[in-house]
């Protein structure tokens, strides 16, 4: 039986560590491998290649990768990272809106999220808090994001509008770290219904009138419901 040299098991010590440093790294992370994740949601993945289907070749997802193929002729790779929680990302293709001629994907963070809203025509790729919330003649969206207690997202209502020519925000109300914006609806096609929800009022402790956004004369106004 040969022995082996001194040198080949230093060698051998030293691949060793090299394969587990990293792994406890992940693990330390507190981030699952790869496959795991992919197999924790497959109801997501099941929806998101309903969709890719309904884009007829072109949205793709390859390994990790959505690939979005746009009108304008640019290419859009979005590539999972999963190995980190600092660099943690995960996409999933939600919707295309031809009418709109937007793409809608979601981005999942280690914590919290945002989604991409990318213009088909334009190349206009805009990152909002939150999943649009599409008026009834797809004119506009809204995005509301509520996170008083976490603090993964800000607490903030926009009013985004779509054409030919792009995204563009046409009305922002910050809530900052006093309330959250919750139960929207749009009510029409130029007015949406909301409430400023805070700590107390989740409590019960207060109730909050809902208010409403109406566009009027080429601009977007507050009010409270009724009015």
């Amino acid at each position: 039986m040969r022995i082996p040299s001194v040198a080949s098991v230093r060698s051998a010590l030293l691949v060793l560590i090299g394969f587990i440093a990293p792994v406890a790294g992940a693990q330390s992370a507190g981030v699952d491998a790869p496959r795991e994740i992919y197999a924790t949601r497959r109801d997501e993945y099941t929806a998101e290649a309903r969709e890719l289907r309904a884009t007829s070749g072109r949205v793709t997802r390859r390994a990790g990768k959505l690939v979005i193929r746009l009108a304008s002729g640019r290419i859009v790779t979005l590539a999972d990272t999963l190995a980190n929680a600092d660099h943690f990302h995960r996409f999933v293709y939600l919707k295309f809106l031809p009418a709109r001629a937007v793409h809608v994907v979601a981005t999942s963070f280690y914590e919290g999220g945002t989604y991409h809203v990318i213009h088909d025509r334009s190349g206009q790729d805009v990152t909002v808090p939150a999943e649009p919330l599409w008026s009834p003649d797809s004119a506009h969206f809204a995005i509301a994001s509520s996170d008083l207690e976490a603090g993964y997202s800000p607490n903030v209502l926009e009013l985004w509008r779509v054409d030919g020519r792009g995204l563009t925000r046409a009305y922002v109300l910050d809530g900052g770290d006093q309330w959250g914006p919750e139960e929207v609806r749009w009510l029409s096609r130029d007015r949406l219904s909301f409430v400023r929800m805070t700590l107390r009022a989740r409590d019960g402790q207060t109730r909050v009138p809902p208010q409403q956004l109406q566009f009027t004369q080429g601009r977007w106004v507050l009010r409270a419901s009724g009015r």
